[in-house]
């Protein structure tokens, strides 16, 4: 290659990468990513416990549809999108434990609430589980925040488990926006009336002895 060619070949290049850098927008903004989590209100009533029965809480299981961290729209009958900017803080199924663990340590039923790798000896496993959480948008005009949780508490004090208590609970809750912390608030408010009725249940079962 002669020194015309590469006369003409270096100002065509520069001329090429002024072009490309004139075309990037460096101040472009971009969507900040949301991070939430499951945070019920402060329970006023604490019963003391009357007995001496402890209970492990297990890994929420999470159905494949909502294990992600995600926030879940439904917007029409088998429609659902995932938000990426808003999402859980941590993955839902491990938030859920969190709380669930903290509102039966609580509830005067049982001496101490542990998580499943506590080396205490239990009386009693509780296995959660959450099978569906997301924005209802069906109807643009009343958005809900839906919840629905199972719960099924085992007897482990003999060598072979058995089953004593199992519910399943759906809650749905009005939105007044379809603003990711309203869907939130919702969500809590959804969590807080599920944790009631398993917690009423549970009382009047009398299976926990």
């Amino acid at each position: 290659m002669n020194k015309a060619h590469l006369r003409w070949m270096f100002p065509l290049a520069g001329v090429a990468i002024l072009c490309l850098a004139g075309c990037v927008n460096m101040g472009k903004s971009y969507t900040q990513k949301r991070l939430f989590a499951f945070q019920m209100n402060r329970r006023t009533e604490q019963p003391t416990p009357g007995t001496t029965l402890i209970l492990r809480v297990k890994r929420s299981q999470v159905s494949p549809r909502f294990e992600e961290r995600g926030f879940v729209y439904r917007k029409g009958e088998w429609q659902y999108d995932a938000d990426f900017y808003n999402a859980f803080f941590r993955p839902p199924g491990v938030l859920l434990t969190e709380e669930v663990r903290k509102w039966l340590e609580k509830s005067g039923l049982f001496s101490h609430v542990v998580d499943a790798p506590s080396l205490l000896q239990a009386d009693y496993l509780l296995e959660p589980s959450l099978d569906a959480v997301y924005g209802d948008y069906q109807n643009p005009k009343a958005p809900k925040a839906v919840l629905e949780m199972g719960f099924a508490l085992l007897g482990i004090k003999s060598d072979v488990p058995r089953l004593v208590f199992k519910q399943r609970y759906h809650e749905e809750q009005p939105l007044e926006s379809r603003d990711p912390e309203f869907l939130m608030q919702g969500w809590n408010r959804a969590l807080e009336a599920i944790l009631r009725a398993f917690e009423k249940d549970l009382r009047n079962s009398n299976t926990i002895d």
